[in-house]
């Protein structure tokens, strides 16, 4: 399979790469997965920094692929659990940034489907829904003031930011990065998932447990995590009596 892989140099995508090298696909046109869209809250303008850049990227690359790409039979698009949730309590100001990047999620995909179904194109959709994304980065940063969004809350932990509050968690679920890149490519790969959107979670998270995994490995720690424990405790259990 040739796939195009659109925001390559960012965190996910990079995975994504990953993912599809190993697996023996050439990356640049069967199957096509947009990833790139803006996720920061470092913004002035909502409208022109989140929700224009997401909802433009994607119509802008299905109506590219539908006019000069007739290859292409699957298209695979990053969008987030933001654009599934429905926050009924509160204000939704436009000005909040976290507000602008559920919106902008949210407006980008539905923008997509919307696409599909007026244009009836020769490719099918797919999109993934992520929790919040952690896992480590495999592509290049100058320093750690570049971060992801989603990983700097590893590294402030690190840093010692935490020392006198820890912050509340917000999004209570994630999912590790590598995951979700795979999830990527089975979705070009596999003709079941044409069509469909997936969340993708590896559970729950909060703060409190995330600083106690960081100490552990600060400090040097080894500890057992619990699936390992309950793998050992059941093989055991399963021996007594042979």
């Amino acid at each position: 399979m040739r796939v195009l892989l659109t925001g390559g140099s960012g965190f996910i995508a990079a995975l994504v790469l990953d993912e599809l090298l190993e697996r023996g696909h050439s990356v640049v046109t069967t199957a096509v997965i947009h990833t790139a869209s803006p996720f920061h809250f470092n913004i002035m303008d909502v409208q022109k920094e989140l929700l224009n850049p997401a909802v433009i990227g994607t119509t802008g690359i299905l109506k590219s692929i539908k006019k000069s790409a007739p290859s292409v039979k699957r298209v695979v698009i990053t969008s987030s659990f933001a654009s599934i949730m429905d926050l009924k309590q509160g204000a939704r100001p436009v000005e909040n940034p976290a507000a602008g990047y559920r919106a902008s999620k949210t407006f980008a995909e539905k923008a997509g489907w919307e696409f599909v179904e007026k244009e009836n194109p020769n490719f099918t959709l797919s999109t993934m829904c992520p929790p919040l994304v952690l896992s480590p980065i495999v592509h290049y940063l100058n320093s750690l003031d570049a971060l992801n969004t989603s990983n700097q809350r590893i590294r402030d932990c690190m840093l010692g930011k935490w020392k006198d509050e820890v912050p509340a968690t917000g999004i209570f679920i994630w999912v590790d990065v590598r995951d979700l890149a795979l999830s990527h490519v089975l979705a070009a790969e596999k003709a079941e998932a044409a069509n469909k959107r997936f969340f993708i979670t590896s559970g729950h998270f909060a703060t409190r447990r995330l600083q106690n995994n960081v100490d552990t490995v600060l400090k040097g720690w080894k500890q057992i995590g619990f699936e390992k424990s309950i793998t050992d405790t059941v093989k055991s259990l399963q021996a007594v009596g042979e």
